[in-house]
């Protein structure tokens, strides 16, 4: 969200946010989740690190 709107304000262009949750689903909170690590959380901070990276390249290459 943050580098799409950076872009059109660029352009200047007034968006209005809505963001959408893709993650959503099943709460499966048992009490083994609270001692055993769950693979998916590593693909939270892959895509954390895509959209930081993305926005600073997006910076550095003047798209906003």
């Amino acid at each position: 969200m943050k580098r799409g709107l950076a872009c059109f304000d660029k352009l200047g262009i007034k968006c209005s946010p809505f963001p959408v949750d893709n993650d959503g689903g099943y709460d499966d909170r048992e009490w083994n989740m609270y001692i055993m690590p769950k693979l998916y959380v590593m693909s939270g901070w892959e895509r954390f690190f895509h959209e930081y990276i993305g926005y600073w390249a997006y910076k550095f290459k003047s798209y906003c």
